[in-house]
């Protein structure tokens, strides 16, 4: 059997070997998501609170994109301490962010004013370095509330957070200057409270999804 099974074989084989086959891979683009968007409508937005979405250089350019939104700021305005909370995670490798986010909140008591958020970049896995680099980022938004005249506090009143990338560390420099950029007096100053400010913070805050996400909910 095996002699008759490779005299026929033996044919096919020769001519499979002798010819080139190629094979055309069409990659189709990436659908559109904009059906899914929907305006943000004044009346759905909470009140009290001032927002931004600026480009820190965190994110490198792109040609559809040359200066990307990679920093979102949010601040209350309310004239009375505000509470704040957050779940924070277990994991044995928290990265920099969280154990500052978790050290302000545990030192003041459950208070704070502001919030600042980058994406691209996780500055996770990035040791004392990252550290530092995270309490920079709490000072500069603490300094961001003071110039506008909130009343002052005896504790860190700013919450990090970073997304992206994991094992780099920050543009650091880059991300104080547009942090300090919100300072009332600051000629770059872009916080506010409108309906563009709020799609700005949510477009800042994504790191590689095609839209942002704005849920509202009506009580």
């Amino acid at each position: 059997m095996l002699p008759r099974f490779l005299s026929r074989a033996t044919p096919f084989l020769a001519r499979l070997s002798s010819s080139s086959t190629t094979s055309t891979i069409t990659i189709k683009p990436t659908p559109s998501k904009d059906h899914l968007y929907a305006p943000i409508h004044d009346s759905t937005l909470p009140k009290g609170y001032l927002l931004t979405g600026i480009h820190a250089g965190v994110k490198k350019p792109k040609p559809a994109s040359p200066t990307p939104l990679d920093l979102a700021l949010v601040v209350s305005t309310s004239p009375h301490p505000t509470s704040a909370a957050a779940c924070f995670t277990l994991n044995a490798f928290r990265a920099p962010p969280v154990l500052v986010s978790r050290e302000v909140l545990q030192k003041s008591g459950g208070r704070a004013r502001a919030i600042v958020v980058n994406s691209g970049c996780a500055n996770a896995v990035t040791g004392k370095k990252g550290m530092q680099h995270a309490w920079g980022m709490v000072k500069a938004g603490d300094a961001v509330l003071a110039s506008h005249g909130f009343p002052p506090s005896q504790t860190n009143e700013t919450l990090v957070m970073s997304t992206g990338v994991i094992g780099v560390h920050l543009p650091i420099s880059n991300i104080l200057s547009a942090i300090s950029s919100q300072q009332s007096s600051s000629p770059s100053y872009s916080l506010s409270s409108t309906p563009s400010a709020y799609e700005a913070a949510a477009r800042a805050l994504h790191d590689h999804r095609y839209i942002s996400k704005t849920p509202c909910v009506h009580l």
